[in-house]
């Protein structure tokens, strides 16, 4: 049996989703990065299009997109745990 390489962060993942209450999914649901975040993440988009990061810069640009797509992920499924909620 092969095993999906993305397989724990789904087994992680499910456990989390497992214990959202609906007022806890809500609030996920609107999760938005500070003010200060967003301004460093831009700015930071902005040098990766201009080809302009630093190494260290480049380091922490990827840690925000991997925590971005991770905060995705579980908006998604408070989303979905919202609509099967409301079934």
């Amino acid at each position: 049996m092969e095993v999906k390489p993305l397989a724990p962060l789904e087994h992680l993942l499910d456990r989390m989703t497992s214990l959202l209450t609906p007022q806890m999914a809500e609030e996920l649901v609107k999760f938005r990065y500070d003010v200060e975040t967003q301004a460093r993440v831009s700015e930071l988009a902005k040098k990766a299009n201009d080809g302009t990061l630093t190494a260290e810069e480049r380091e922490q640009y990827s840690q925000y997109v991997e925590v971005g797509d991770l905060i995705g992920i579980m908006m998604a499924r408070a989303r979905k745990f919202l609509r099967e909620q409301a079934a």
